[in-house]
């Protein structure tokens, strides 16, 4: 019982599997293009490889895949660049990260090409790849006017070649820059471009250190003002002055100031103080009217100070710079000229201030700044007299040279082939989905292709693909993808418009796949009703289609329905039917992988029989329904799998299958005949089994005979074989013999009389037990 038990549950556990199935999935994304779940073939060796293709060329795979730019371009989405080359042939000395200032103007770019406060613009080194830290000072769209200093990590001595990139023209980027970043090395930095009469504290430190500054006196938002870089603030000469917070205590060794000024008068009647320090080592950069030496610069340490030699109040803008070398010397430069070097005085001392600095004046004494200032900086490092020049000549704008605009040009064609994806199993092909973007001019091909072998060899060659011309598409039908392979490969193929300003992109995609079904359907419940509907059921969705006919040859079959959807539940009615006949039927499912599925053979009886004689007695009674009905398929005893006959074309060369019936005068089949055919190539034998069916099969075409020997008669037909069909059938019936032309089977009401006969000798037979039985006991009593 418990073998009979699973040879029955078997097929049915087998039939669950195929139909909960669930399909899996590849996939290829966004975010760096890293294909999931890759693996197998000849490109990938884990589920854990990250490799995101096979081969490429002139593509780059980012957020997506795309054609490269033709001339060394940093980032696609990003339009338009332009070179910026430094001009630091005055200075034998290398300037490392040296804080370049980039001045544009309408004079040398677009400002419509970039957004409104310049936040898609970007700095590399001139190999392309470094980003470079920056600092936008201002960018006025409008105005057409922008300062950005860019930290460039080196120029080199004596050069004027050395250059960085400036890209743009990115309308989805976020703003980038880093003030702090790039002026790291700096104790203090005002660039002076804040209304001094806001919010305190109005004027703020680009550093990291937060030494933000609160204006005092009487200023005014309109003494915010041009200044020689950007805007700069303008002071009365009266009570305007700024505290700088967060600087007390603050001890210094070597140290570089530094600021530009442009005097509002023609020469100066008192001190003016830019930066001073009260308290402690008191220290004092800005300008006298000391006696022999009116407007001049001036710096103090202790009251020991030194002076520059050229007039500064003269209401053009002066740069100057004061470097104090802890172990050396204490040099004043005007625009960029060493004006004054002195042996340092308190040599290899450090100056400890206890306040705060005050920019602009002296508070409480006439020592007020009259005119502009702009860019204040403090540096606690001494730099070099190449240092200072270069700084002049970048400020005064005329270190940089800002080249034309190139625009992104990609290439004209490029192509990517993925890795070989192993499935681990023979496969049936899904649907195909991706996602693409071609702008006007662009292509993207997309080709598939699947084999058995892990290198794909016995695939076909791309070029010889269909395209997958739309996304969710079933590619089972695709000319290079074949159900039942394991292994499958992509390929795109890119192309740029004409002027090679745009490129496709490819985004994703995705391909469901499951186990390839090599099972046919399961037929159960084969039925067939008196109006000729024949119903069945199938394990699993699939075709509906019905053969008939007088024998099992068949020779009428029904269309293939179900095909789109497929079904489970089949209904199919039979036409052109003969009345008061036996036929015989089989049903058909096909499943979507093309397996095919065949009842045994059933049969039934087409009713309107006509009405029989009188005394005609051993006809059957129930002529009112036409004769008997069978409605459930029985397979005969000992059947074999029925032949599936092919519709498709047979070649000449082709062989054939022949199948002789042998019955007898009533379509009862004989069993044991003797068959013998004869061909152009010797003759074939067989014995009919107890279906009474002798197959021939590898018959060639043309004409044969069949000979066949029953109760030692023989009978000869002669069978052509040729045409579209690959199994031929023929038909021979054992005739009855005939005495003097008559009939020789047995009357029909001699059979009744012999009956009669019998039932008469069988009661006379009991009745004389009986009387011989009864007089024995008469004896015995």
């Amino acid at each position: 019982m418990k073998k009979l038990l699973v040879t029955m549950l078997t097929p049915i556990l087998i039939s669950l599997i195929y139909l909960v199935q669930t399909p899996q999935n590849i996939s290829a994304s966004l975010n760096t293009w890293l294909q999931t779940d890759w693996s197998g073939g000849n490109g990938q060796t884990s589920w854990s490889d990250d490799t995101k293709y096979n081969v490429s060329s002139n593509v780059v795979a980012n957020d997506s895949i795309s054609l490269t730019n033709s001339n060394n371009w940093n980032d696609s989405n990003w339009l338009y660049r332009k070179k910026i080359t430094f001009n630091n042939s005055a200075q034998a000395e290398n300037l490392d990260n040296f804080i370049a200032m980039v001045n544009l103007t309408s004079d040398n770019f677009d400002f419509t090409k970039t957004k409104a406060n310049g936040e898609d613009i970007r700095f590399f080194d001139e190999n392309g790849s470094t980003a470079l830290e920056y600092d936008i000072e201002e960018f006025n769209q409008s105005a057409q006017e922008a300062i950005i200093w860019v930290k460039v990590p080196r120029i080199d001595a004596s050069s004027s070649t050395d250059n960085i990139i400036m890209y743009y023209g990115n309308t989805s980027a976020n703003d980038s820059q880093n003030p702090t970043s790039v002026w790291s090395s700096y104790e203090l930095v005002y660039q002076m471009n804040q209304d001094p009469s806001g919010s305190a504290p109005q004027i703020l430190d680009s550093t990291n250190n937060n030494r933000d500054g609160t204006t005092f006196g009487s200023m005014a938002s309109n003494q915010l003002l041009t200044g020689k870089i950007g805007s700069g603030i303008n002071f009365d000469g009266v009570n305007d002055y700024i505290n700088v917070g967060n600087m007390n205590p603050h001890t210094y060794g070597s140290a570089t100031f530094s600021a530009w000024y442009k005097s509002s008068i023609n020469t100066s009647t008192d001190d003016q103080y830019i930066l001073l320090y009260l308290g402690g080592d008191r220290l004092v950069f800005g300008l006298t009217d000391d006696s022999g030496k009116v407007d001049r610069a001036r710096f103090c340490l202790k009251e020991s100070c030194f002076f520059g030699t050229t007039d500064v109040v003269d209401q053009q803008w002066h740069h100057i710079v004061v470097v104090r070398d802890y172990n050396s010397t204490h040099k004043l430069f005007v625009d960029g000229n060493l004006q004054s070097s002195t042996a340092a005085p308190f040599l290899g001392q450090t100056m400890g201030i206890n306040q705060n600095p005050i920019i602009g004046d002296e508070p409480g004494v006439t020592e007020q700044i009259n005119g502009v200032l702009d860019q204040i900086q403090i540096e606690e490092n001494a730099r070099s007299d190449a240092w200072i020049s270069a700084e002049y000549i970048n400020q005064n704008n005329t270190f940089t040279n800002i080249g034309g605009e190139e625009q992104y040009e990609y290439e004209t064609t490029g192509s990517l082939e993925s890795s070989i994806f192993d499935t681990g199993y023979q496969s049936s092909w899904l649907t195909l989905a991706y996602d693409k973007s071609t702008p006007a001019g662009t292509s993207i091909s997309f080709r598939v292709r699947t084999g058995n072998d892990p290198n794909l060899s016995d695939a076909p060659d791309f070029s010889t693909c269909n395209p997958i011309l739309s996304s969710d598409e079933d590619i089972s039908g695709n000319n290079c993808v074949a159900d039942t392979d394991r292994y499958i490969q992509y390929q795109l193929t890119f192309a740029s418009d004409v002027e090679n300003l745009y490129t496709p992109l490819f985004n994703s995609f995705s391909l469901d796949y499951e186990e390839y079904d090599s099972i046919a359907p399961t037929i159960s419940d084969v039925t067939i009703s008196q109006s000729h509907m024949v119903s069945w059921e199938t394990n699993e969705i699939a075709t509906s289609q019905v053969e008939y006919g007088t024998s099992e040859l068949y020779g009428l079959i029904t269309a293939e329905g179900d095909i789109n959807p497929r079904v489970t539940e089949h209904f199919l009615q039979l036409t052109n039917l003969s009345p008061c006949q036996i036929y015989h039927y089989r049903v058909i499912s096909k499943d979507i992988n093309s397996n095919t599925s065949f009842s045994p053979n059933g049969t039934f009886q087409t009713q309107d029989c006509p009405n029989p004689d009188e005394d005609n007695d051993n006809q059957n009674n129930n002529s009112g329904n036409g004769g008997n009905w069978s409605n459930t398929v029985k397979p005969p005893k000992n059947t074999k799998p029925p032949l599936n006959p092919t519709k498709n074309k047979i070649e000449p060369e082709k062989e054939y299958t022949l199948k002789v019936f042998i019955t007898d005068d009533k379509g009862n089949p004989l069993e044991g005949i003797r068959v013998g055919l004869q061909t152009s190539i010797g003759e074939k034998v067989n014995v009919t089994d107890e279906g009474g069916t002798a197959i021939f099969i590898d018959v060639e075409s043309g004409s044969h005979t069949l000979i066949a020997e029953i109760d030692g008669e023989k009978i000869t037909k002669t069978v052509d074989i040729e045409g579209d069909e690959s199994i031929f059938g023929i038909e021979i019936k054992k005739q009855a013999k005939t005495i003097s032309g008559e009939n020789q089977q047995t009357p029909t009401n001699l059979w009744k009389w012999l009956v009669f006969v019998t039932f008469v000798a069988v009661l006379l037979y009991v009745f004389f037990i009986k009387l011989i039985s009864g007089q024995r006991n008469e004896i015995d009593s």
